[in-house]
């Protein structure tokens, strides 16, 4: 065990001094060998066995609104035996008369309620808490009192109200006000120490500070309620709890459940807990899951919503998806395979993680326990400092424009944002040199994010392309499951996989000045940045980022540059707008109007409002879209200041075509469609039917002019899964090829761009088509404008025109383009 320590937990190990590891390598040897005696030992007296025992069980209750993750349960299904063995490294502190730290008890309790609710009464639980800490009598027995289950489930309730006081209105309950030493005096230990922490912190903010915060965690808090239990309504979501609410058949219809998968055996024998299901004629090879999703694991019952209230469930996260199998890996890897065996179906749905809420409550938290000086800059409440620029070489490799930008971003000394609209050349071009010119020019260290694995890829290639030799320079945080396989040897596992001491790891990453990750890989090892300090942090993509996520971790930096535009896509918030706009005046006289805006475009606009000029840049030249394409982009949302690039002649090149026709010799088409409601609100089958032509009629001309379709020729943007669904069985009846053309949602085109992109709007009725739009406070589109933006050759829109053109920016869009009314 002791040699694999460092493998498992590199960085944190590496913070640790010498004299820590050999605690922790003390108090290793005694919990095995207390571990060792109770497994052999007192499991045998109490005959629990081996081969009826799994490690990590989790289960839904329904009817006493849990949820629980056991580190072990001993289920014997044949004798109707049933044990709880909740693991505690601790001590009892505090014991009650069971020598139980009482809320170590309350859990198992809670435990006990929830397998009872899963298995019925068929099966009485025996309960225990196994303190591996304790110096003699390890494994101690947790009666089930009914009157403390009511007690504990008083509690539950407690919590419940009180989160939904922190989302309702923080501002005006003041709950977190009774966060105060004084309300507790009775409090020991852990709780006492954390209590008088976040006092101290929480109660030093003044009244804007403290708004801030409330404002947040009041916003955030709404997200993690909203993201368990969802929205009552039309097109509303259940949010984690549609696993047990809705109706299996209503999920296939939504293709978010691909059902009756049947285990393939023996692939539980390997060391990172993968498995392997193949799929049967009854699975949906439609159903919307992708590499990366995170997904719940149950047994499928037919005719049964509630399937996964009546069987242990397995988290997993989806390593790879085909039309024959899917492979997952299990979050926590199990040792008895018969649980597998036993079912003969099962099913996968989406998961959520409290992971990702947690980021943000503590990014405000570290927010508010920084120099106030930091503070008041990042509510933009005092300018970021001014340097007067000095007069640097120009780069003849970019424009005067750019080149006058990135002098500015190397010379700031707080904050500056680079806000550049699609095709300008943000990662590309701008961070590519300001990265090269830091590395050349500086000592500094560097951090460099991004929100997705697919846009810290990008910016890796951007990177490689400064020269051959680059990737030496440069260490990539994060999963080798969210990573493209031409950046794996770049992760930080891959070079410290073979080191054996901290020194190593520590001398490892002093050598090295440039680290890229996820934000969320990063805030989940925070150990790096006590390991290194950085000089300053690069975070592309910002404008998708909420801002409790990086106000804390910016304070951590000398200064950071913000890259985005926050007239594309948004991050995804599930409130309603008018819930999340700020009413607070001081934060509005400060320029706050909506907490889901991003902290990208609060100081974007804080900057612009109070002419702090020196911290921001604007890119107005781009280099992906036609001329004619361009044009209406600018026209609709950049109040006509974007620009074509004068160096690349293709931009105005008109359309290179051997045969004539309105579909090869337009650049911006609209084909009308008739609404269909016949099967599904969210699908189109006349739209479908044109899709395919539009792509029959391509491939037979790029045939003839001996043309191969690559990756990036042909994508086909539909807001909704189901018509994703619809268009891909339409493909594979037509055999088409699927696999070279992208068929997806907008938001999993931003970032990217092809030659051509197809758009079946999907719009069956008005209020469809208020769904599907996503409004700034500018009144900008910004999913219609992600959405023509991806073209660099051709657009081509495909809907219903009289419901389309019932919204401005539609109808403004269609008169642009030229109208194909005869049949293809």
């Amino acid at each position: 065990l002791i040699p694999s320590l460092l493998k498992l937990s590199p960085l944190q190990f590496s913070v640790l001094g010498d004299e820590e590891v050999k605690e922790i390598v003390h108090k290793a040897k005694m919990h095995y060998e207390n571990l060792d005696d109770v497994i052999q030992v007192e499991f045998q007296n109490l005959g629990i066995q081996k081969e009826h025992a799994f490690l990590e069980s989790s289960f839904y209750s329904k009817n006493y609104g849990l949820q629980g993750r056991l580190d072990l349960f001993h289920y014997d299904d044949k004798n109707a035996r049933a044990d709880i063995i909740e693991l505690k490294s601790g001590k009892a502190f505090n014991a009650n008369v069971y020598g139980l730290a009482q809320n170590h008890y309350i859990q198992t309790l809670l435990y006990d309620l929830i397998v009872k609710s899963v298995y019925g009464q068929r099966i009485k639980p025996s309960n225990y808490i196994l303190y591996s800490g304790e110096s003699q009598k390890h494994l101690r027995y947790a009666p089930a009192v009914k009157a403390q289950q009511f007690e504990a489930l008083k509690i539950r309730n407690h919590i419940v109200l009180n989160e939904i006081r922190l989302h309702q209105n923080l501002q005006r309950s003041k709950i977190l006000d009774l966060l105060n030493p004084n309300n507790f005096s009775d409090l020991k230990g852990f709780v006492s120490r954390d209590l008088h922490l976040f006092a101290s912190v929480y109660h030093q903010l003044d009244n804007i500070e403290k708004s801030y915060f409330d404002l947040f965690v009041s916003f955030i808090s709404k997200e993690h309620y909203l993201a368990k239990i969802g929205q009552h309504g039309l097109d509303k979501s259940n949010g984690l709890a549609a696993i047990w609410l809705e109706p299996i058949e209503e999920k296939e219809e939504r293709f978010s459940i691909l059902s009756q998968l049947k285990y393939e055996s023996n692939s539980l024998n390997n060391l990172e807990g993968t498995i392997r299901f193949n799929k049967t004629l009854a699975s949906n090879q439609l159903a919307n899951f992708r590499r990366g999703d995170i997904c719940v694991l149950y047994p499928f019952k037919e005719h049964s919503r509630e399937a996964v209230l009546q069987h242990q469930i397995f988290k997993c996260t989806v390593l790879e998806i085909t039309d024959e199998y899917v492979m997952l890996r299990l979050r926590s890897k199990q040792v008895q395979e018969k649980v597998f065996t036993q079912k003969r179906l099962w099913n996968i749905e989406p998961d959520m993680l409290d992971s990702s809420f947690n980021h943000h409550y503590r990014s405000l938290f570290a927010f508010a326990n920084t120099k106030p000086m930091i503070r008041q800059r990042l509510l933009g409440r005092i300018a970021p400092s001014f340097l007067e620029p000095e007069s640097l070489p120009e780069n003849p490799a970019l424009t005067q424009e750019q080149n006058h930008i990135l002098s500015r971003m190397l010379q700031t000394e707080d904050y500056f944002l680079l806000w550049g609209p699609p095709g300008t050349g943000k990662t590309s071009v701008m961070l590519h040199h300001y990265i090269k010119c830091l590395h050349s020019d500086t000592s500094e260290n560097i951090l460099i994010l991004a929100y997705t694995n697919k846009a810290v890829d990008e910016i890796c290639g951007s990177l490689n392309a400064i020269d051959k030799s680059f990737s030496q320079n440069y260490i990539r945080i994060g999963s080798k499951y969210g990573v493209a396989d031409e950046y794996k040897s770049q992760l930080l596992d891959s070079h410290i996989s073979n080191f054996n001491r901290r020194s190593q790891i520590r001398a490892f990453i002093q050598s090295k000045r440039i680290f890229v990750s996820t934000v969320s890989s990063i805030l989940g090892k925070s150990e790096l940045l006590e390991l290194k300090r950085f000089d300053t942090v690069v975070i592309d993509e910002a404008s998708q980022i909420l801002e409790p996520m990086l106000i804390g971790l910016l304070s951590k930096f000398n200064r950071f540059v913000l890259i985005g535009d926050h007239k594309q896509l948004p991050a995804v918030v599930v409130q309603d707008q008018e819930f999340s706009s700020v009413q607070d005046d001081n934060l509005k006289s400060l320029g706050f109007q909506n907490l889901r805006d991003s902290l990208f475009e609060r100081l974007y606009k804080q900057c612009i409002q109070n002419q702090w000029d020196h911290a921001v840049g604007v890119l107005t030249a781009q280099g992906r879209m036609h001329t004619e394409i361009k044009d209406i982009a600018s026209d609709i949302f950049y109040d006509g200041k974007l620009r074509c690039l004068d160096n690349i002649k293709r931009l105005s090149a008109p359309l290179d075509i051997k045969r004539h026709g309105d579909l090869f010799s337009k650049r911006v088409l609209f084909i009308p469609s008739k609404p269909d409601e016949s099967l599904h609100l969210k699908t189109n089958r006349f739209e479908v039917d044109i899709v395919v032509k539009i792509v029959e009629r391509f491939i037979a001309k790029f045939k003839s002019e001996s043309i191969e379709i690559q990756s990036d020729t042909i994508g086909i943007i539909t807001p909704f899964r189901a018509q994703i669904a619809l268009i891909t069985k339409k493909f594979i009846e037509k055999e088409l090829p699927l696999e070279k053309i992208t068929i997806d949602t907008v938001e999993r085109f931003q970032g990217g761009a092809r030659d051509i992109i197809i758009i079946s709007w999907c719009t069956n009725s008005v209020q469809k088509l208020n769904s599907i739009s996503s409004l700034s406070t500018e009144g900008i589109d910004r999913k219609l404008n992600v959405a023509i933006t991806r073209s660099r050759e051709q657009l081509i829109m495909v809907g219903n025109q009289e419901i389309l053109e019932t919204n401005p920016l539609h109808r403004e869009l269609i008169q642009r383009a030229h109208i194909l009314n005869k049949p293809l």
